[in-house]
């Protein structure tokens, strides 16, 4: 009897009891403005580490542009630090165009409206805590 309520005791405290709970998920709502026109789509690309930012992404949407204004919504996301990169992709090809000089020729824009004049955005100006159902706006 006494090694059964040991048994028991130990298996409560390895495994714990069946109302554990469940991880929180938050929304993170992004207003895109300011672009240009309504032709073509806005690409979102949602970020959670600074080694591979801007290149790797954990989540991406294509999103409809209207009256020059596009709203992507990310669901189901832990709570953490993300940073967020948008750009207007104006002839739907599903990537990133450049000019001869490798400067982007669609517009950009990151979490934080942060302005890069030479290189890409770093990650800690673009990031954001999530602890909450958010919504942030990225002018273009």
């Amino acid at each position: 009897m006494l090694v059964t309520n040991i048994f028991t005791i130990v298996f409560y405290l390895l495994f714990g009891s069946s109302t554990s709970k469940p991880l929180e998920s938050y929304t993170l709502t992004v207003y895109v403005t300011g672009l240009e026109s309504s032709t073509g789509q806005i690409i979102c690309n949602l970020h959670n580490n600074e080694s591979s930012f801007p290149k790797k992404y954990i989540f991406r949407k294509i999103s409809i542009i209207e009256n020059n204004k596009s709203t992507i919504i990310f669901s189901g996301l832990t709570r953490g630090v993300y940073a967020i990169t948008v750009f207007h992709d104006k002839n739907s090809n599903g990537k990133m165009d450049f000019n001869i000089l490798h400067i982007p020729s669609e517009k950009t824009g990151t979490s934080n409206n942060v302005k890069s004049l030479f290189g890409l955005p770093k990650f800690k100006d673009s990031k954001f805590w999530l602890k909450k159902n958010t919504t942030i706006q990225i002018e273009m």
